[in-house]
């Protein structure tokens, strides 16, 4: 609701759009008290959307990133191993992720599109929109956020005032 690509249905279809960008800001608002809770308790979050999305332009999630020296980084989810559900070409979605944890950013700085060709995240496959099968995260995704989150304990500590 809060991606790029569906402000294509703010013209196609517009009164699905008004109300799934209602529940999607509303969900972004809740998200954004969630990060600052663990931010205010001294623990770690990630939060991940397409690149531009208009959860980040959100007042809320601009004062968490104030207040709690949040980073961020955007990169082509391409670069860690998104393809089509055939799994024969790459999938150029451009991400983009905010953390407390510079440990976690830094396992996605510096990632660029190496691919001469990508797959198009339209039509469907097996039943599902393909663009909701590129919501997926890959699994080099996943592993470099485990990374990040290892080297972030790793370097800090394992807190031991917080209780989980």
């Amino acid at each position: 609701a809060v991606g790029a690509l569906s402000k294509i249905n703010s013209w196609k279809h517009p009164a699905t759009y008004a109300q799934t960008l209602k529940t999607g800001m509303a969900c972004a608002r809740v998200m954004a008290t969630i990060s600052r809770m663990q931010a205010k308790a001294g623990r770690w979050f990630v939060v991940e959307n397409p690149y531009q999305s208009e959860l980040f332009k959100l007042p809320e999630m601009w004062k968490l990133k104030r207040d709690f020296n949040v980073g961020d980084v955007s990169f082509p989810q391409c670069a860690v191993g998104l393809t089509n559900p055939e799994g024969t070409l790459p999938i150029l979605k451009w991400t983009t992720l905010w953390s407390n944890s510079p440990d976690v950013l830094e396992e996605f700085r510096g990632l660029t599109c190496t691919c001469k060709e990508h797959s198009k995240m339209v039509g469907t496959y097996g039943g599902y929109n393909r663009s909701q099968l590129a919501q997926i995260w890959p699994m080099e995704m996943c592993h470099k956020i485990v990374n990040g989150v290892a080297r972030t304990i790793s370097r800090l500590g394992r807190p031991t005032s917080m209780t989980y």
